[in-house]
């Protein structure tokens, strides 16, 4: 400030923002001529209030139990008269699988312990069970050969993009209802990234449909 001179021993004290100049620090404590010590301004108090409080309600919602239980995965026990489990013995009859989320987490013979409090129960009667197969060479955007109808040429030359994007979506769903959890799409054959389009509508919920691995066009 012109026509004025600092105290002795007063410092130069600057501003953190243009929005505290109310609330400056110092490098450390001093005496003032009140002999009183100042670091922190005591405006400041009040917020340092506020910040604790946040933390506080932050640890408490952390550790509520309501927030454990809404996190933890939904539980869900399938039964079926049988299970074929792929590693080439005979199929187990009676099998009780219990699922957390979207995994298998133990299987056993039904009947052999109760299902764990707030499981959902499936009981598929006289079905057999199986592993998801997977198809590791597949075209959702070609329909079969038909030289009746004019084969591969016509769906490749003719048919419209909005029309194959709907016969592929057909086709990913019924490649699940034959038991197809996985499908490796190596080509859409002209129809360009109309496989990730398909792969992000059923990862989204949108379509039924397996797992798609695509390569595009």
């Amino acid at each position: 400030m012109s026509g004025s001179r600092p105290r002795p021993g007063a410092r130069d004290l600057r501003w953190l923002t243009a929005r505290s100049r109310q609330a400056s620090f110092a490098p450390y404590p001093e005496r003032s001529a009140a002999g009183q010590d100042r670091g922190i301004s005591m405006r400041l108090v009040p917020y340092l209030g506020i910040v604790i409080s946040c933390l506080a309600r932050l640890c408490l919602a952390q550790d509520s139990p309501g927030s454990a239980a809404a996190a933890a995965p939904h539980l869900t026990v399938l039964r079926a008269r049988a299970l074929i489990d792929g590693t080439g013995g005979q199929p187990r009859l009676k099998p009780e699988i219990l699922i957390r989320g979207n995994r298998i987490a133990e299987v056993t013979t039904a009947g052999a312990h109760s299902p764990p409090p707030g499981a959902e129960v499936i009981d598929l009667g006289g079905a057999t069970l199986l592993p998801g197969l997977i198809d590791c060479h597949t075209h959702i955007f070609l329909q079969g050969e038909v030289p009746a109808a004019g084969g591969y040429d016509v769906q490749l030359l003719k048919f419209p993009a909005s029309y194959r994007v709907v016969r592929a979506t057909l086709a990913a769903r019924r490649a699940l209802e034959q038991g197809f959890t996985t499908l490796r799409d190596v080509e859409t054959e002209g129809a360009g990234f109309g496989d990730v389009g398909i792969k992000r509508a059923i990862e989204e919920g949108y379509i039924p449909g397996p797992r798609l691995y695509v390569s595009t066009r």
